[in-house]
């Protein structure tokens, strides 16, 4: 962005992005098919966009489930064999 004068008035402009990199943002950009990919010029690493934020959400949501089954199943083996699981 960049301020400039018309008729004495500071008016906002974008500046178009030459190298494909902005250094305000500390991003480089990359077309990817219909979108844009959006990569970190200091590491490189690719920022995700929202559909991936939500797939790996779902995931993490999925492998605790998992996990809690998992507890619980081994809480109920314990138990069949004697054994309180949730005394210290």
């Amino acid at each position: 962005m960049q301020t400039v004068q018309e008729e004495g008035e500071p008016v906002n402009r974008y500046t178009p992005i030459a190298d494909s990199s902005s250094a305000v943002l500390g991003l480089r950009l990359q077309a990817e098919e219909k979108l844009i990919g959006f990569y970190r010029i200091d590491n490189g690493w690719k920022l995700p966009i929202s559909l991936e934020l939500v797939a790996a959400l779902c995931q993490a949501a999925d492998k605790l489930l998992q996990a809690e089954q998992r507890a619980a199943d081994l809480a109920e083996k314990l138990r069949a064999a004697g054994i309180d699981p949730d005394s210290p």
